[in-house]
């Protein structure tokens, strides 16, 4: 009897270490599955965000060409002439000084000159803080002059 209460502890052990090296192998295969779908969501959530960052890069420079060749381009921008642009590109694009040339060249001596800031904005691009800050001065006439002489 001694005899077969050992033998039935050994394969009760033995069947249990079987379990636990079953449980263990299927453990570790569900972990690594699991890891390979966080590696998989990884990859591709950087992706997306690479494509993200090279449409966010190309709509820029995109911007930046429209801003350059716009008082080519823009049908708005007709009635000024070309070299009464100065461009500054920051915090404005443009400041035209309508009608410069012209007294400049003594075309029109006696006409006024307009000075009119522009920004050139591409697809949903709106104007930044300091845009819309600028824009506000100018269309509440908070615009001075200042000579300064240096000696």
């Amino acid at each position: 009897m001694y005899f077969d209460v050992w033998s039935f502890l050994v394969v009760c052990g033995l069947v249990i270490i079987l379990c636990f090296l079953v449980s263990f192998v299927i453990l570790r295969g569900k972990i690594n599955e699991h890891k390979q779908l966080a590696d998989n969501r990884i990859a591709l959530e950087r992706k997306r965000t690479q494509n993200k960052s090279s449409d966010t890069s190309r709509n820029v420079l995109r911007g930046q060409l429209s801003e350059q060749f716009a008082p080519f381009l823009a049908p708005e921008l007709s009635e000024y002439e070309l070299s009464d642009y100065k461009a500054l590109f920051m915090p404005v694009d443009y400041i035209i000084f309508k009608n410069m040339s012209k007294i400049r060249d003594g075309e029109t001596p006696n006409e006024e000159i307009e000075i009119i800031f522009v920004d050139i904005k591409s697809g949903k691009a709106k104007l930044s803080p300091i845009q819309q800050k600028i824009k506000k001065c100018v269309e509440n006439k908070r615009v001075s002059w200042r000579t300064i002489t240096i000696d």
